[in-house]
């Protein structure tokens, strides 16, 4: 049987944690803190932040909530939205995130995922696709929290990617029709298929990408050793 990842996704807008459908009707759930807390006691295995409208804005505002997400959270966290260089992926990884999720920026100019597989190590690049099904078997890639259209196939591009240093793909995807829920998703079906080229995973590896999730791991033992009593026993 493969393992499997359980993995948390927390779409951000501004401070609060948001939900919407295809990131429309977007109602605010709460505190993104709260709720990646509850994941993580869960058994959530990786969080996922996604500040869906930093790319409309030219900005990202997820350094700090992931900076205090590092306190509470002992899981690897991947974070995207608005990342435009490799300046902005080293803030994210400084403040605690262990990978970085880069869509529209990489789209526009894909050599960028090349910069940050050499500086930070391909494990800290995951290609993000928002990917719109416009005829059956044929996928486009989105940009702009899925608003923008590429004229990019979405599956070249997953494949290109891998050649580019990506680590891995962080796929978001829209049908052109419902389907019944627990229906196979061809789309993600063909991306999956692809094998990736893992040749720069050490290449430029940067120890605060990597070493993050083992800080914070190490950190929670130390707290459960060091802490008198457990709260959640009271």
């Amino acid at each position: 049987m493969p393992n499997v990842r359980l993995i948390a996704r927390l779409d951000i807008k501004g401070p609060n944690l948001i939900k919407g459908v295809h990131l429309e009707g977007l109602r605010v759930i709460g505190d993104p803190q709260e709720y990646a807390r509850m994941y993580y006691e869960q058994g959530a295995d990786e969080l996922v932040y996604i500040d869906i409208v930093a790319s409309l804005y030219g900005r990202s505002k997820l350094t700090e909530i992931v900076r205090r997400a590092a306190h509470d959270v002992f899981v690897p966290m991947t974070v995207g939205g608005g990342i435009r260089n490799v300046d902005d992926v080293g803030d994210l990884l400084r403040a605690g995130a262990d990978k970085v999720a880069i869509n529209t920026a990489a789209v526009r100019r894909p050599e960028l995922v090349t910069e940050v597989s050499r500086r930070y190590g391909s494990q800290a690049m995951v290609l993000s696709i928002e990917a719109k099904q416009q005829a059956p078997g044929k996928w486009e890639v989105y940009t702009d929290c899925g608003r923008e259209r590429s004229g990019v196939d979405a599956i070249e591009w997953a494949r290109r990617g891998v050649g580019l240093g990506a680590g891995e793909h962080l796929r978001h995807v829209q049908r052109a029709r419902p389907q019944l829920a627990g229906h196979p998703h061809p789309g993600q079906a063909r991306v999956g298929r692809l094998r990736f080229d893992r040749r720069h995973e050490e290449h430029g590896h940067d120890p605060a990408s990597r070493n993050n999730a083992r800080r914070r791991r190490r950190r929670r033992l130390s707290r459960v050793v060091h802490r008198p009593g457990d709260e959640r026993d009271q």
